[in-house]
This record gives C-alpha cells, structure tokens and sequence, in this order.
C-alpha cells in the first residue's frame, strides 16, 4: 500500500522512522541484526572455516554477526550449524547435491505463488468440517499483530459466542481469549520480558529446565521441584519469605 497524497507519505515515513529501532518482532527485545543473508551465486566455492575435530563448514557470505545477547544471535548460528558437512553427512544430503544453506530467500524460490489467502479454507475446516480451531497470536508481536488476526477471523463472519475474557495459568492471566461460534476460539498469549530473560539463562545451562518464576521482581531459575533455588507450588522462590505482591507475576514454561 503506498500514500496517496504528501501528507500521508510524510506520517509514513515518521512511522517506518520509529519503528526502525523497535524489535518488531518482540517489542520487549533488543533491536539486533536479522542475522541472515541472501542466496550467495552457485559459482562462488565459498569460505571453508574449521568446525573442529576435522569438520569443515563451508560459507559463502555469512550474516552480520549479532551480539551474543541478541535474540537474533541463534539464527547466526544455525547458518554454520546448517552448512557444516557434519550436519549434511547426518541429513543424509549427498555432496554436491545441495547448495549453500541461507535461512531466508529473498523472493528466488523455484515456485508459484497462487494461494492468497487461506481464508477460505479456515471457513471450510470449520463451518463446513466441524473441526475446533485455536487462533493464537503473541501480544508483543509486532510484525503479525494479534488486530491483524483478529480482522481476518472476522472477516469469516462468524457471530462472537463468548465475549473477551482472561485465560489463566498457574493462577495467573497468560492473556485472553475470544471464542466464536463454529467451534474457533482466538487466544492472546502474554510474554513478559523477565519470562524471557529468564528462558535465555536456561539456554545457557546444561540443566533441562523445570520452569521460571520472579521474586521481588528478579527472575529465577529452578532446575527441578526440589532444586537448589525451587519454585514452591504457586511458582514463587521458596527461599524468599517475603510474601508475593501483585508485581511479582509467576511465569511457567
């Protein structure tokens, strides 16, 4: 959609402006790199780098590096993780066979594009089907925003059977709901930032996870039901005697 007249095309512009320097696919984050690059040319051989242990990787134009506390930084490393030959050997993808492996292709896939719209085919699993459907979209997402979602569910027309209200985890909100009738429900889902700072210490740690809670603000890690730093039942530090207020929200894998 372009502006029609130089007043629009101005606020547009301030608007792109702004939103530069969110992460809009998670407001909360830090603005990073994309962390991925273009299909490189079939003729350029590429960079070998060492993966260690013999291995080789081979690379022919790596994304900008993000810093290691970007979101972002995983897709960097899938890059080398994807194109390592020891990755390949496992795949069972035989040499020469496939190219260079790039995370997004800019619009050079071999396909045609002539499917618009699944729209219709959501009325029919549903109206026609009789099949449940569960729509749901994060609240901090802002390059598919849930109004987004919302406006092509209504425009299936299908009347609201109950009103918004707040769906609950672990006696918490984890976001609300909406439910139509035709048996399609669309959900909201709340992502706090301490949830995720919490989630990057566990990326980080060779202990499988139990879950993440908050005292006094502070996110917290607990490795089991009876680990050194344990959530109690209601998801709050049990070495914290204090008891928890209204900003110490729980938040559970």
């Amino acid at each position: 959609m372009f502006p029609t007249n130089d007043l629009c095309a101005q606020a547009l512009d301030d608007f792109n402006h702004l939103l530069s320097e969110v992460q809009q696919a998670q407001i909360l984050l830090d603005t990073c790199v994309f962390a991925s690059t273009p299909a490189r040319p079939e003729a350029d051989s590429g960079t070998e780098y060492s993966g260690g242990a013999g291995r080789r990787i081979l690379v022919g134009n790596p994304p900008p590096r993000p810093p290691f506390g970007c979101v972002t930084y995983k897709y960097y490393l899938s890059y080398f993780w994807a194109n390592a030959e020891v990755t390949r050997n496992a795949l069972g993808i035989k040499e020469g066979s496939v190219g260079e492996w790039v995370r997004c292709h800019n619009a050079d896939l071999p396909y045609t594009i002539d499917l618009r719209s699944s729209i219709e085919y959501h009325r029919n699993v549903t109206a026609n089907g009789g099949y449940r459907a569960l729509v749901y979209s994060g609240d901090h997402d802002a390059v598919v925003p849930h109004l987004g979602t919302q406006a092509w569910i209504r425009s299936l027309g299908f009347p609201v059977a109950h009103h918004w209200r707040a769906w609950h985890l672990h006696g918490q909100s984890a976001g609300f709901t909406l439910t139509y009738s035709n048996n399609m429900t669309f959900a909201t889902i709340k992502v706090t930032l301490a949830f995720l700072i919490c989630l990057d210490a566990q990326a980080g740690s060779n202990q499988v996870p139990f879950g993440c809670c908050r005292v006094a603000g502070t996110p917290r890690r607990s490795t089991s039901p009876r680990g050194a730093s344990p959530c109690s039942a209601d998801g709050y530090s049990t070495n914290n005697s204090s008891t928890p207020n209204s900003h110490d929200q729980v938040e559970k894998e």
